[in-house]
């Protein structure tokens, strides 16, 4: 799956990664699929969602996707920042997506990382 992932065959890698049963390789199986579902940001177009906020700080859509953009690109800090923001003001927008974003990148740098702890 890790070879796959850096081959850029996303979609291969997870489905393998979905195949591995709870044990021994869960942690780093895990570690792997989030790190993927970040990378799926990379393509964002920084300054027009950065508009976009300028023009409505409250374009949650915009704010989630300029953090998956920072994240893809690991500017972890700045992907946090713009997701607590989001979950500051409205938790459950789509479906807790800046939630569980959060988790990703907490999962992709592991307990004990400075940032996931002031996080």
């Amino acid at each position: 799956a890790d070879l796959l992932a850096a081959r850029g065959d996303d979609e291969a890698a997870t489905a393998l990664l979905d195949r591995i049963l709870p044990g021994p390789y869960s942690e780093a199986a895990e570690r792997l699929a989030a790190a993927i579902r970040l990378h799926a940001g990379a393509g964002v177009d920084e300054q027009t969602l950065r508009a976009r906020l300028d023009a409505d700080p409250g374009d949650h859509a915009a704010r989630l996707e300029l953090a998956e953009s920072f994240a893809a690109r690991g500017r972890y800090a700045e992907a946090l920042a713009e997701l607590l923001e989001i979950v500051r003001r409205d938790r459950d927008f789509d479906d807790g997506a800046a939630r569980r974003k959060m988790l990703d990148i907490f999962e992709v740098l592991g307990a004990g990382e400075p940032l996931v702890d002031h996080y």
